[in-house]
């Protein structure tokens, strides 16, 4: 399967891509403002097969979340819902509406996990919540979960 060159994202701080390139199968999309935190899901990803595209803010997300899915299969989005620029959950809906879309699992991302919280997310098309800070030792098999879940209903 050939690579294919990396879309450009811009950033209220600068271009930001984690992945030189991403195969057709394999590609992630991570919306989180927190760098450590998104380097981590890289670290924990990436030996699994995993490219993780990353997009600082929801702005940036939604073009790259875009651009992905013209350019890519794009298996599941982690998204953030406290970002500075806009909700996750706006970021939720806003992707929701693209037929394309349609099948592409959506994880709240938070270190809010209330049951308030969890409602709201499910109710902006979401599929799961996954809690921060990141379990390490959980994380991988989770993100399993939420493909093969969402495999098996398509």
């Amino acid at each position: 399967m050939r690579p294919l060159l990396r879309p450009t994202c811009r950033n209220t701080q600068n271009t930001l891509m984690i992945g030189e390139a991403y195969t057709m199968s394999n590609t992630l999309l991570l919306i989180e403002d927190n760098l450590d935190c998104a380097r981590m899901v890289q670290k924990l990803l990436t030996p699994l097969g995993y490219v993780v595209q990353h997009a600082a803010n929801g702005l940036a997300g939604l073009e790259l979340a875009r651009q992905l899915m013209y350019d890519t299969a794009l298996k599941l989005i982690l998204v953030d819902i406290n970002l500075p620029d806009l909700s996750g959950n706006v970021i939720t809906l806003q992707i929701r509406h693209s037929y394309r879309f349609s099948t592409v699992p959506i994880i709240a991302f938070t270190a809010e996990t209330s049951p308030k919280v969890r409602r709201l997310a499910m109710g902006y098309g979401c599929d799961g919540l996954l809690a921060k800070p990141i379990d390490t030792q959980a994380f991988p098999g989770q993100i399993e979960e939420f493909l093969k879940a969402k495999q098996s209903h398509v």
